[in-house]
């Protein structure tokens, strides 16, 4: 958001698109190592991933104080109940998608179960993990193609396909 304000073009749909490519590699990756060796390998995955970021994270930070000076200069805001009440529609969005992500979170957090059921295993797990997050990829590198009048029109079909994913 920064960095639109600051007069940079921010592709959110290819940066959104390589996120997912990228826990599509991780999630498949560290599968493999836990069925390999063991779950111990969690921190190491998790600090591989952590450390890069973090220095992004603190080499990018140059010029984000300016920024965030000169938006909060010109755009005072108002509380969050005083927008919430100017945008009821919003509200029931955001209810909306909290319960998508309530429900698809919950079969995230017991897929291991599931996938054991099935006779899986930890890599089966993460070449699961793998496809979901690749099967997102195409509409994520579409989404700056598309019309913003349409947004409204691709919304409700993701919103369908999320809870077709979740069934």
């Amino acid at each position: 958001v920064n960095l639109n304000h600051a007069k940079n073009t921010v592709n959110f749909g290819l940066s959104r698109g390589a996120g997912s490519l990228s826990f599509a590699f991780s999630a498949w990756l560290t599968g493999i190592l836990i069925q390999d060796f063991s779950v111990a390998v969690v921190p190491f995955a998790a600090l591989a991933t952590v450390v890069p970021q973090l220095f992004i994270i603190f080499t990018a930070k140059g010029g984000f104080d300016e920024m965030e000076k000169d938006t909060a200069a010109q755009n005072p805001g108002i509380s969050l109940f005083s927008f919430f009440m100017g945008h009821p529609l919003f509200v029931v969005l955001i209810l909306g998608i909290a319960a998508l992500f309530a429900a698809n979170n919950t079969i995230n957090n017991f897929l291991i179960v599931i996938v054991n059921e099935a006779g899986g295993n930890y890599a089966t797990l993460g070449a699961l993990t793998f496809f979901l997050a690749l099967v997102e990829f195409p509409a994520m590198l579409l989404d700056s193609r598309q019309k913003k009048r349409r947004s409204s029109f691709f919304l409700r079909i993701s919103f369908l396909f999320f809870a077709i994913k979740i069934f």
